[in-house]
């Protein structure tokens, strides 16, 4: 796997584990275990065993843990007791100082959390219990699948970890439902490469499967741009186009303001994973207060560019597009700037210091609001989906969307490939000649 895979892939399990932990937390996540958890270094999951009729008993196949506390049946106070036992021992401090020593506490922790949480979910826990039990077992089993040492003890662990998904994802509880599709996504986006095709597919059928059984909240919209975004990100687009062909049906009956926003948001997503090959029209308001007029651009290159003047990333592509924008402007290139900020004298300031050339639209709407700007509420971002920037959408003469991503080398390639070399270096070739033939005349 690239490096490069590797950022993409950490980075589309970091945003999903926040948003996960933001939404568990309302319901009480303990803390302490996740602390505990964070201490792990997690390497990519090893999960690769399949869930068959072969079931491992957890007291069988754990022999090396801590002495669980007593507890009698149906007894709540027993599963608070087991759930403080939990606690206490994620606190508990290595004895040894070696790696060694601190991996092999972290697997007993791991196998002891796994069997305290275990036997809490058989104990008739409340809702509340139920949902705490699975996210501790989970997080336990995701962890000793990490930390297992020998190949066997790996699958087992593994094993044991798919079991305990299905089983979180089958409860009839929706919070339970949550953690048993959290830790599904979370584990086969660390392995997400090297899936095949009919793997990917039966995740998303899962995906799908959650979607149609859940009481639809506006998280659930979040959840599905950013599975559909990190599809998009991994090269998977026509996946992505796929879940939501197969989920946004079932969301037009949504209600209230703010699920109607979300889904307005999701269909805009859609909208841009199907823009390849195909059209996009551009219309808005100028920051000089002027229509913008897309027909001007018929039979140009064009780039589109969602950008911010707060966004790192949009300030480090700049000099890359100025450059390139004054090396083909005069062969048929043009970029329209579509600015995402909130505050018209920021946007007025960027634009004079960085002296850009080229039209930007701007809603004046957003300057007279006090909306963050991280609410993507520009219409044409709204229209498109647009979740994050820089977007670079690349436009050929035709009118017809011919890459999604032109940002630095690939915009380069790209303009080389349907406008040749650049002006600026022609000229310079040109005047390098000059200069050889005056010299040669010169000597001779």
């Amino acid at each position: 796997m690239s490096s490069s895979e590797k950022s993409i892939r950490s980075t589309w399990i970091g945003i999903l584990t926040i948003f996960w932990t933001l939404i568990f937390g309302i319901w009480g996540i303990s803390h302490t275990l996740l602390s505990s958890a964070q201490a792990v270094e997690r390497s990519a999951a090893k999960q690769n065993g399949k869930p068959n009729a072969d079931s491992y008993s957890l007291a069988r196949l754990f022999t090396d843990v801590h002495p669980l506390p007593e507890t009698e049946l149906a007894s709540s106070d027993s599963i608070g007791h087991l759930f403080q036992w939990i606690e206490n021992l994620a606190n508990l401090a290595p004895k040894g100082e070696s790696v060694a020593e601190q991996t092999a506490h972290r697997r007993k922790v791991a196998r002891s959390v796994a069997l305290a949480a275990d036997r809490a979910l058989q104990l008739k826990p409340s809702d509340e219990q139920a949902r705490q039990g699975h996210l501790f077992k989970l997080q336990a089993l995701c962890d000793l699948a990490d930390l297992s040492n020998q190949a066997d003890l790996c699958n087992k662990a593994n094993r044991l970890l798919t079991n305990a998904i299905t089983a979180a994802r089958n409860d009839h509880r929706p919070e339970v439902a949550a953690i048993g599709m959290k830790f599904l996504l979370e584990s086969n986006m660390a392995k997400w490469s090297t899936l095949r095709s009919d793997q990917k597919s039966v995740i998303l059928g899962h995906i799908v499967q959650y979607i149609s059984q859940s009481k639809l909240q506006p998280h659930h919209i979040q959840f599905l741009m950013n599975v559909t975004d990190f599809l998009d990100s991994t090269g998977d687009n026509h996946l992505a186009v796929k879940l939501l062909n197969r989920t946004l049906p079932q969301l037009k009956n949504s209600r209230g303001p703010e699920m109607v926003r979300c889904v307005t948001i999701l269909k805009g997503l859609h909208r841009r994973l199907n823009l390849l090959g195909n059209k996009m029209e551009i219309g808005g308001i100028q920051l000089d207060g002027t229509p913008f007029d897309w027909t001007a651009y018929r039979g140009k290159i064009v780039l589109v560019y969602y950008w911010a003047s707060w966004c790192g990333p949009c300030r480090s592509e700049l000099p890359n597009v100025l450059k390139l924008y004054h090396a083909y402007h005069d062969k048929g290139f043009e970029v329209v700037g579509i600015c995402l900020d909130n505050q018209r004298k920021s946007v007025d300031l960027f634009l004079m210091n960085q002296r850009i050339p080229w039209a930007t639209l701007f809603s004046p709407q957003r300057s007279q609001s006090n909306r963050a700007h991280h609410d993507w509420d520009h219409p044409l971002a709204t229209y498109y989906g647009i979740t994050g920037v820089p977007r670079a959408i690349l436009i050929d003469r035709n009118g017809t969307v011919v890459d999604m991503n032109a940002r630095g080398e690939q915009l380069d390639q790209q303009l080389r490939k349907r406008l040749g070399e650049p002006l600026a270096k022609a000229r310079l070739i040109q005047d390098a000649m000059v200069r050889q033939v005056s010299g040669q005349s010169v000597r001779e």
